[in-house]
């Protein structure tokens, strides 16, 4: 009797197992009656999973970008099409006869200053010299760090006003050279040669006419190629309403153009701004 009813057991408890185990019953009105539960189709070809990463260079999307990194030195001229120099006068101008170390703030078109330029040069030159001194001009960038360095020599021959052709190198730290900029020999035209450091012609800056020596406030140059077929940009000097003063501005053709070439355009345009803006040759004829 206890044997019978327990294989009774064992068998009702298959019984509820097998129930337990078996797939609901789902009831619809529209559709009848559903003994199974929806499934999505099984596709034959698996799809990998989509993970979000994010690497250097790339987006989520696979386009590249271009990680921000904080521009410094020469490559703050990088995709500029223009740069613009604006003097900062000292009072001590007003007040003393010998000029003082000139002081520039070189500004991107935004407006955004991009260099600082201090000149430094001794007394006496300034003072016998004028503004044909030899001279080097430090031109610094946000971070402090010096970005570029013009040597200019002596512009002046034997005797008082007696000009030679003038010349201005262009150097970046640690003490790479990156070009020259000379004065073209002519006696009626306002030309330079801007020169690789293996003295290789790069580019022709063409001024306008001039029988004196002296230009007009404001005054337009010419960046032209070897050939002087094409022209590249621009060096002018014009008055800036906004800020009430004169400002040397530099024109790309190419904003793209390499910083390097860039930086040697922007030492022709001090060459230019002492030669033509600064006043005479010597102290007695220095505005």
């Amino acid at each position: 009797m206890l044997q019978g009813d327990s294989v009774r057991n064992l068998d009702s408890e298959n019984y509820i197992s097998q129930q337990t185990r078996a797939e609901p019953i789902l009831y619809r009105e529209d559709q009848g009656i559903i003994t199974a539960q929806p499934r999505p189709p099984q596709s034959t070809n698996a799809q990998p999973l989509s993970i979000s990463t994010l690497q250097v260079g790339e987006t989520t999307i696979g386009s590249p970008v271009v990680p921000f990194i904080h521009r410094s030195g020469v490559d703050m001229l990088r995709a500029q099409p223009s740069i613009h120099i604006q003097q900062t006068f000292e009072l001590t101008d007003n007040l003393s006869s010998v000029s003082s170390e000139n002081r520039y703030t070189v500004r991107a078109g935004t407006g955004e200053a991009l260099f600082y330029a201090s000149e430094t040069s001794s007394k006496n030159n300034r003072l016998i010299w004028g503004s044909s001194r030899p001279f080097s001009m430090h031109l610094t960038d946000k971070t402090n760090q010096e970005s570029l360095t013009l040597h200019r020599s002596m512009g002046v021959g034997p005797f008082c006003c007696t000009c030679v052709g003038q010349s201005l190198q262009v150097w970046t730290p640690p003490g790479n050279l990156l070009g020259y900029v000379e004065e073209g020999y002519s006696f009626t035209t306002c030309d330079f040669v801007v020169l690789s450091s293996y003295k290789e012609i790069m580019y022709h800056i063409c001024g306008p006419k001039s029988y004196t020596g002296y230009l007009p406030k404001e005054s337009s140059f010419r960046m032209l190629s070897p050939d002087y077929l094409t022209q590249v940009g621009t060096i002018s000097r014009s008055w800036n309403s906004d800020v009430s003063m004169y400002t040397l501005n530099v024109y790309f053709a190419d904003q793209d153009l390499d910083v390097k070439k860039k930086a040697l355009f922007l030492g022709a345009a001090f060459l230019i701004e002492y030669m033509y803006f600064q006043g005479g040759c010597c102290s007695c004829c220095y505005k």
